[in-house]
């Protein structure tokens, strides 16, 4: 067996340090100079509701060093975004990851993306109370029962209107004592904090009940309505009806 000299071990070992540090030096001059998604390869507009599609993804990766340059498809990639990313209007962010096998690190940009309202889409319009159901007429000192009253919701767009099951948003003013006197009393209501019209309740004192009270007033008959300015009025004729 042929023995390797001391000076040739040394030669060797020098050769082989050396090109460790090259290959060092090398490795760590290398810089990732850019990396960008090819934008006309993912949809960026979306409507409210509309699900994330960047199935078509190609983004590119430039190196220092153009030989490693590489462009990186859809199942190479990593795409990350909110859940609920398209719940709302506004500008919102992707981000898009690859695992770099030259740096051995993770790198990574983001895509803005915009979500609009759809403009044929039905969505809520108001509240509106139907009292139909409900007991309106009241003694002096009785609780008031607001068992019975409905809110309908409306819709845009064609959209049908629906009664509200869940009645636990709903909220009265105007409704604090408001048969400890009489009258005709109007409370209003809304919904979730919206507006939804009101409800006109009639409160009646029972120690007065046998007292007349005036319905409407009419008048008619045959009498002069027009005068010149200061002539004076005359009323013959005239006949006012009370009930």
């Amino acid at each position: 067996m042929k023995k390797v000299s001391t000076f040739s071990k040394f030669i060797i070992a020098l050769f082989i340090f050396t090109l460790a540090v090259g290959l060092t030096a090398c490795n760590g001059s290398l810089k990732l100079e850019s990396f960008t998604v090819d934008r006309s390869t993912v949809k960026t507009e979306y409507l409210v509701g509309e699900e994330i599609d960047f199935s078509g993804i190609k983004a590119t990766a430039k190196y220092s060093d153009e030989s490693l340059n590489k462009v990186y498809t859809y199942s190479e990639l990593s795409i990350t975004y909110a859940e609920d990313i398209t719940a709302t209007p506004g500008t919102k962010t992707v981000k898009v990851s690859f695992n770099d096998p030259n740096l051995n690190t993770v790198q990574s940009t983001n895509v803005v993306i915009t979500v609009s309202e759809d403009p044929n889409a039905v969505k809520h319009a108001s509240y509106e109370v139907d009292a139909t159901g409900m007991k309106t007429e009241y003694i002096i000192g009785e609780e008031i029962n607001f068992s019975g009253i409905k809110i309908i919701e409306k819709f845009t767009n064609g959209g049908a209107d629906a009664e509200v099951t869940d009645l636990s948003k709903i909220s009265y003013e105007n409704a604090e004592n408001v048969t400890a006197t009489a009258g005709i009393k109007t409370i209003i209501v809304k919904y979730d904090g919206e507006n939804a019209g009101t409800v006109t309740i009639k409160v009646t004192d029972p120690s007065i009940t046998d007292k007349n009270e005036i319905v409407s007033a009419t008048v008619s008959g045959t009498y002069v309505s027009t005068y010149e300015v200061g002539a004076t009025v005359d009323l013959t004729g005239l006949t006012v009806t009370v009930k």
